[in-house]
């Protein structure tokens, strides 16, 4: 996504917080997806494509059954010189 964006660009990404059980997606029948995300890990592999200012907020909750599952928004800043740009 770096790539994408000029310097100072700005990121916004909302998911799950991580599921390591797949409560959520228990009912998909042959569901391979991802069960969300650590938001640590999140924001370490955000560091190394080199944004900056990455911060997260709990955005809502899900209730599915008895059970709520966390969503979160994470916002950060493209730096400059970042990984992914294209030489020309």
């Amino acid at each position: 996504m770096a790539g994408l964006l000029v310097d100072g660009g700005r990121l916004a990404v909302a998911d799950l917080d991580e599921d390591p059980d797949g409560a959520f997606h228990a009912e998909s029948v042959d569901f391979d997806g991802h069960h969300g995300f650590d938001r640590d890990r999140l924001a370490e592999q955000m560091a190394r494509a080199g944004f900056t200012d990455v911060r997260f907020a709990d955005a809502t909750t899900i209730l599915k059954g008895d059970r709520g599952f966390g969503v979160f928004l994470c916002t950060a800043t493209r730096g400059s010189g970042t990984a992914g740009d294209s030489a020309a």
